[in-house]
């Protein structure tokens, strides 16, 4: 039987995770991406940001069908991530 999964996650662990991500299954990957900005406001999102985007490189090579959806939440809020 064919299992879809919708995952959604702030992609904090996503570079410890990926061979998990790479799973069959797993069809669907949501990463809300303003989160890491929102939880840890005085680190420097850059490296966040690159673990997520190498996550998306090998996906797409590995797994072309997967559909990835970065999701930006709170745009009230005055802290963004273009401003850093």
């Amino acid at each position: 039987q064919n299992v879809f999964v919708e995952l959604t996650t702030n992609g904090t662990l996503i570079s410890k995770k990926i061979t998990e991500l790479m799973s069959p299954c797993i069809g669907q990957v949501n990463i809300s991406v303003h989160s890491f900005e929102a939880n840890f406001p005085e680190k420097d999102v850059e490296p966040y940001l690159n673990h997520v985007f190498r996550f998306i490189d090998q996906s797409l090579a590995q797994k072309p069908k997967t559909y990835i959806n970065l999701r930006v939440w709170d745009l009230s809020d005055p802290v963004c991530l273009s401003e850093k």
